[in-house]
C-alpha cells in the first residue's frame, strides 16, 4: 500500500514538472537561446597544468552559422573565490585549448594549486536551431574536456559532468525560476573498485557544484562496505573543494577499496579520483 507521504511527494513532483514545462514553452515563444555553463576541476599540483579544451559546436549543429562563438572562462580557488576570468572567441568549426597556469600570475599559481572552473559559451549571432524538437531547450550546453598534463608530458583527460544550476541567456524572471538540477544525493558509493595491489597513494577531490555551501563528506572503505581507511568531512562554499589524501601504510590490506559519500552536493558532482601505483605516474578518472 502506498503511503500518504509518497503520494504527496509524487503529486509535488508532477506539479513541479508541469510548471517547469510551461516555463520552457514560454522560453520557446520568446525566441531566446537558453544555455547552461558546465564546470570542472583544475590542478597545478606537482608542476602539472590543466588545459580546458572545447570547440565551436554551434557551427556543427547549424552548418549555416559562420560567426565565432564567445566563451567566458572563470577560474576559482579551493574555497570558491574567483582567481581569474578570461574571454575567448572561437571561429566557426574551430577549437580552443586554454592553459589554467597561463591565466594565473606565477606567485598565485605557487600558492593556489587547485580549484574549480566554469565555462560559459555564448552562441554566434547567426546561430539558429529548431526550437520544437526534443532537446532544443538545452542545445546551448558548453560541454568540454579537461586535460591534465604532468611536467613529463603524461596526460589524463576527463569530460565535464556537472552544470551550473541556472540558465543563461534568459530574461531575469525566467532565469530565476528555472533550474537545471534536482536535490542533493543522500548516500552514494562508487561502483568502480580501487585495486590495492601495488597502490601507493589515493587522492579524492569533491567539488561543491551547488549554489550554496554544504557539508561534504567522502570516505575510503575496505571492500564494498568495510571499515573506513580514511575520510574527510567539512562545510564547503560554492565552487569550493573537499579533498581526501591517503598513502598506503600498514593497515590490513583488502583486495580493493571503494569510495563512499554521505551527501553529494549535486546528482552528478561525483569525486575525482587520483591513484598512483608503484613508481608510476598518477592516473585520474571521474568516479
Amino acid at each position: 500500500m502506498t503511503s500518504p507521504t509518497r503520494v504527496v511527494r509524487g503529486a509535488r513532483r508532477r506539479l513541479v514538472g508541469a510548471w517547469q514545462a510551461g516555463l520552457r514553452r514560454s522560453v520557446v515563444m520568446l525566441g531566446t537561446t537558453p544555455r547552461v555553463a558546465y564546470m570542472h576541476y583544475w590542478t597545478l599540483r606537482e608542476g602539472a597544468d590543466s588545459l580546458v579544451a572545447f570547440h565551436n559546436y554551434f557551427s556543427l549543429l547549424d552548418p549555416h552559422a559562420r560567426g565565432p562563438c564567445h566563451a567566458d572562462l572563470r577560474v576559482y580557488d579551493a574555497d570558491g573565490r574567483t582567481l581569474a576570468t578570461t574571454g575567448i572567441d572561437v571561429p566557426a568549426r574551430g577549437c580552443a585549448q586554454v592553459s589554467v597556469r597561463s591565466l594565473l600570475p606565477a606567485a598565485v599559481a605557487a600558492i593556489q594549486t587547485e580549484g574549480s572552473l566554469e565555462l560559459d559559451v555564448l552562441p554566434p549571432g547567426d546561430f539558429t536551431h529548431e526550437r520544437n524538437v526534443a532537446g532544443a531547450f538545452e542545445v546551448s550546453a558548453a560541454r568540454f574536456f579537461m586535460l591534465y598534463r604532468s611536467p613529463a608530458g603524461m596526460l589524463a583527460t576527463s569530460h565535464c559532468i556537472e552544470k551550473s544550476q541556472t540558465y543563461r541567456g534568459l530574461p531575469s524572471p525566467l532565469a530565476g525560476l528555472l533550474t537545471t538540477r534536482e536535490r542533493r544525493v543522500p548516500a552514494w558509493r562508487c561502483k568502480r573498485p580501487i585495486a590495492t595491489r601495488g597502490l601507493q597513494e589515493v587522492r579524492v577531490v569533491v567539488v561543491n557544484y551547488a549554489e550554496s555551501s554544504g557539508r561534504l563528506h567522502v570516505a575510503l572503505r575496505m571492500g564494498a562496505g568495510g571499515p573506513v581507511v580514511a575520510e574527510a568531512r567539512r562545510t564547503v562554499p560554492p565552487r569550493g573543494l573537499l579533498t581526501l589524501e591517503h598513502r598506503q601504510g600498514d593497515e590490513p590490506a583488502a583486495e580493493f577499496y571503494t569510495l563512499h559519500s554521505e551527501g553529494l552536493p549535486t546528482p552528478n558532482g561525483k569525486p575525482y579520483l587520483w591513484v598512483r601505483y608503484g613508481d608510476g605516474p598518477a592516473a585520474m578518472h571521474h568516479a
